[in-house]
């Protein structure tokens, strides 16, 4: 793709998502679709081409944004969130730190506390309450990002390799 060609396309991709995204605006399936078609052309653009001009990288974090706020208002049907979410992932998902080890970029980084307390466990004649103190649990399933991470820094070897091919923000499978 020649550089006019970049230019054009990314006046087209600004044209499109001329708008930063701010919470608790208007905002309907129309938007929101242009978000995704948005990414889809610039990663068709090439995201070593998009970086390579500050119209580029502006429409890039312009849409990321977008993308994300998509997936967190749970816009549109379910297909077409996979589809938001597989294209945010190659855009770079904003959503996920790394130098947390991918874990979400919000203060708990994706962990919910749960308070001290009874609890009870076991069926029939085993139920039993025991008391718990405080811990944390994740809200959301561990991300092929996140478990790669983990295998990378503690030489773990997963039994099944194909666990680390998804993509980065989809859950690990083949544990």
């Amino acid at each position: 793709m020649n550089r006019i060609h970049i230019e054009c396309a990314l006046k087209g991709a600004n044209s499109i998502l001329p708008d930063p995204y701010i919470a608790g605006m208007d905002v309907d399936d129309d938007d929101w679709g242009a978000a995704v078609s948005v990414g889809k052309v610039l990663l068709d653009v090439g995201l070593g081409n998009v970086r390579e001009s500050a119209e580029g990288q502006a429409v890039l974090e312009r849409t990321r944004r977008w993308l994300a706020a998509l997936l967190q208002a749970g816009a549109l049907n379910r297909r077409e969130r996979v589809e938001a979410g597989n294209v945010l992932v190659r855009l770079g998902d904003p959503r996920f730190r790394s130098d947390t080890w991918y874990l979400p970029d919000e203060l708990l980084l994706g962990f919910v506390e749960i308070p001290e307390g009874p609890f009870v466990m076991g069926e029939r004649e085993e139920r039993h309450e025991v008391s718990l103190p405080t811990y944390y649990i994740a809200r959301y399933p561990v991300t092929v990002a996140q478990f790669r991470a983990f295998v990378e820094e503690s030489d773990y070897q997963p039994g099944a390799s194909e666990c680390l091919q998804r993509l980065a923000n989809h859950p690990v499978v083949w544990v």
